[in-house]
């Protein structure tokens, strides 16, 4: 266990949700995409702050990305494109993960 879940275990602590986050931004960090969407989808069931949600929807759609899970990460971009506040970023996401699903099928 981690201080990050000890934390996120306390669910008086004004810290609880956030601290899932980081547990999952240290999986990312080690590039361990499943527990870093398993971390995150435990976050995002308990968060309710909007622009946090986007925040953690970004990286797991990122996650899934990276396990060339192309339809899961397409569709969470596609989730987020009028919240994301770079909404380039994630057209031009939304575009590779097309262009390479069609580069896929020849």
């Amino acid at each position: 266990d981690t201080l990050f879940d000890e934390i996120s275990r306390e669910k008086k602590s004004k810290f609880s949700n956030r601290s899932l986050y980081y547990r999952a931004l240290c999986s990312f960090e080690e590039k361990d995409w499943n527990k870093t969407i398993e971390h995150l989808d435990n976050y995002i069931k308990r968060e309710t702050r909007q622009d946090y949600l986007v925040e953690a929807k970004f990286l797991m759609a990122n996650s899934y990305e990276s396990l060339e899970k192309l339809k899961n990460a397409y569709n969470i971009y596609y989730s987020i494109l009028g919240e994301y506040p770079n909404t380039e970023v994630i057209q031009n996401r939304l575009k590779g993960i097309y262009d390479r699903r069609i580069a896929r099928k020849r």
